[in-house]
């Protein structure tokens, strides 16, 4: 490419793994892409990044940076990111390995594209044996049409790598397609439901509300199967919430249909009915941020023919903490069941890895107020931190959200309740939520853009 003077170019792998690899080989074994000058002005803004007290992390590769190679996917750090989009905006930075996360959404055109295979993973049903799936046309014009920048390219290039005849059938297929038609993917939420049951009692209202959605929409008519479908939804969850008594026998919401209303995402009901159990007024702002990180970064799988892997949570010097994430798992498994009928094929995984990395995040916060050398410590001494910055920075992010959320509800489960034991409770679990939360944005500021 560079001889043919094709360079900058994007070149889509599709793991985060096989990026981190490749950019290692390149940065010891390919030729340098830089010229002298280039290099300075790399070394010159990693430099002002730096003086501006921005902290790049761990993982950033400078050897391969200045060779005129960087990486960009989720595992980076935003700052991280941002750094590669300025290198590679101002033509520094020659190729960039990128996952799915560059071919939308952000301003990095190039002028080759390289798409190294037409399947990708997933978790989805649509997956096969080894957990890939066939890019839909939709994406793969997406990837293509980042080739050519605007005013500067005449031609912009792509180039699909087969490793079989067979491969090269299916990118022939793909470019030829036309693109895929947007499908909703609207799924009516247990916030949804006790939000409309607090405000209105006739069905109509829940059909016209449903018919305006884009669901429903099948060329400028409503589909009434669609329709149909959604109300079975609803009635369904609504029998859930009235099982687990957020509406009681007068149609009427309860305190915890009341406090349900105000979770937006993750998975509502596992989380209210531990509010109001009392299972969480056990646990200290570290053991809450373990338990609340688990929840708030829980996996959806598709069921396979395994049976799934023991859940282990490994903090051995905190008995409690793994008695009480044993519980949570538990929660959460009888949710699972119980919402089977919506999806028989989902399986919920609470990732132990997710609870032990925010365990020790806040713990580590607790005791130094330094988060720079707290990152540190738990990526390198010990390697408390089995993934990559990026995730983790996502985990926090996720956790810390989350528990604004908590919070809020805690003090609405204060206002709504009627007895002073409830809402000492109520008051108790928003004081030691904020605890916890403070613990884990300690040293925010050093992933800051």
């Amino acid at each position: 490419l560079k001889s043919e003077d094709k360079l900058p170019a994007i070149y889509f792998v599709f793991s985060r793994k096989e990026c981190r690899h490749l950019l290692k080989y390149l940065s010891t074994e390919s030729e340098i892409l830089t010229n002298k000058e280039e290099q300075a002005e790399i070394e010159k803004i990693v430099s002002r990044y730096k003086k501006m007290g921005k902290f790049l992390g761990l993982s950033l590769n400078l050897d391969a940076l200045k060779k005129g190679y960087a990486i960009h996917n989720a595992g980076l750090l935003p700052v991280q990111k941002r750094l590669v989009e300025e290198l590679f905006e101002k033509k520094l930075v020659k190729v960039v390995l990128a996952t799915d996360t560059l071919s939308a959404g952000i301003n990095m055109p190039a002028k080759t594209v390289v798409i190294s295979s037409p399947r990708v993973p997933t978790s989805t049903p649509d997956g096969q044996m080894d957990g890939k799936r066939e890019s839909s046309p939709n994406e793969h014009h997406q990837r293509a049409g980042r080739a050519g920048r605007r005013g500067i390219d005449t031609h912009g290039y792509c180039y699909c790598i087969s490793c079989n005849p067979e491969q090269t059938k299916v990118y022939n297929k793909l470019i030829e397609s036309p693109s895929n038609p947007l499908c909703s993917n609207l799924e009516l939420d247990y916030s949804f439901i006790a939000n409309y049951i607090a405000n209105f009692t006739d069905q109509r209202e829940l059909e016209y509300m449903l018919s305006k959605s884009f669901y429903v929409y099948d060329k400028g008519q409503v589909n009434e199967e669609k329709l149909s479908k959604l109300i079975d939804t609803y009635n369904v969850k609504k029998s859930i919430l009235i099982k687990d008594n957020y509406i009681d026998n007068n149609g009427k919401l309860t305190v915890k249909g009341h406090l349900i209303k105000h979770i937006n995402g993750y998975e509502q009901i596992p989380l209210i009915n531990m509010l109001t159990n009392g299972s969480l007024v056990t646990l200290n702002p570290v053991q809450l941020a373990g338990i609340i990180g688990g929840i708030a970064n829980i996996e959806y799988n598709t069921k396979g023919k395994f049976p799934e892997k023991p859940f282990e949570v490994k903090i051995k010097s905190d008995s409690n903490f793994e008695n009480a994430c044993e519980k949570i798992y538990q929660e959460i498994k009888s949710f699972e069941q119980k919402s089977s009928m919506i999806h028989p094929d989902r399986e919920l995984k609470l990732n132990p890895k997710s609870i032990e990395h925010l365990y020790n995040w806040a713990e580590s916060c607790s005791k130094c107020g330094d988060a720079k050398h707290n990152w540190e410590e738990l990526f390198t001494n010990g390697a408390k931190f089995s993934t990559d910055e990026g995730s983790m920075f996502k985990e926090i992010t996720k956790t810390a959200d989350l528990l604004k959320q908590l919070i809020d509800v805690s003090k609405i489960g204060f206002k709504i309740s009627e007895s002073y034991g409830e809402k000492a409770y109520y008051k108790y679990l928003a004081e030691t939520l904020q605890q916890s939360l403070d613990l884990i944005q300690k040293g925010a500021n050093i992933f800051e853009l």
